[in-house]
């Protein structure tokens, strides 16, 4: 059975081996590639599917689990495929796994930007906005004690009109360093202004 490849050109340039082993393995002649692109993927997924569905191909699908949402699956609804990375997505485990990408947009990954919110989870949003918050307030409180040396310094030099730079190179001179031992650069020197001044 001839089988069409999907996959992004970086995978078939490294990959070709290990996809010449799947292919001689379970029988299947290569008919062509599909390159994937970043931001035609969805595109590039119908137009492989058409084309494979108009062949009586087998579609080859390589792509990454988060990659594998719900609007992929339910594409792929109908279609020969396989993926080799994948194992337990099959033909036919679809529905329950379209349930499940319902269910779950992010793949588990509850914390990660833009993955793993509900869009109408609003709650949650709520908790991790008042959690990042606290998180930073304690971090500059911290980072606040480490700089109650340097900080009548900074102001009493920003006020005589001195550069950043120079303030660095005269803190360095000095044998002040940052909290976590390292010499003062012009942007540590600018954070601390902007943020203690």
């Amino acid at each position: 059975m001839d089988a069409l490849i999907y996959c992004t050109n970086r995978f078939w340039h490294s990959q070709q081996g290990r996809i010449g082993d799947f292919l001689r393995d379970n029988g299947y002649a290569l008919a062509g590639m599909v390159p994937r692109q970043r931001d035609n993927r969805i595109e590039a997924l119908e137009a492989s599917i058409a084309h494979a569905k108009a062949m009586g191909w087998k579609l080859v699908v390589y792509c990454p689990k988060p990659m594998l949402n719900e609007k992929v699956l339910r594409l792929l609804v109908g279609t020969d495929f396989v993926l080799p990375d994948h194992p337990g997505v099959t033909p036919e485990k679809l529905p329950a796994l379209i349930r499940k990408a319902k269910r779950d947009p992010g793949h588990g990954r509850k914390f990660r930007r833009g993955w793993g919110y509900r869009l109408d989870d609003t709650e949650r949003r709520k908790h991790l906005v008042k959690a990042r918050k606290a998180a930073s307030k304690a971090r500059k409180k911290a980072a606040g004690n480490g700089y109650a040396a340097v900080v009548p310094i900074i102001r009493d030099k920003r006020a005589a009109d001195w550069t950043f730079q120079r303030i660095a190179d005269h803190l360095n001179d000095r044998g002040h360093s940052l909290p976590s031992g390292r010499p003062f650069t012009v942007f540590a020197v600018m954070r601390i202004s902007k943020l203690y001044c």
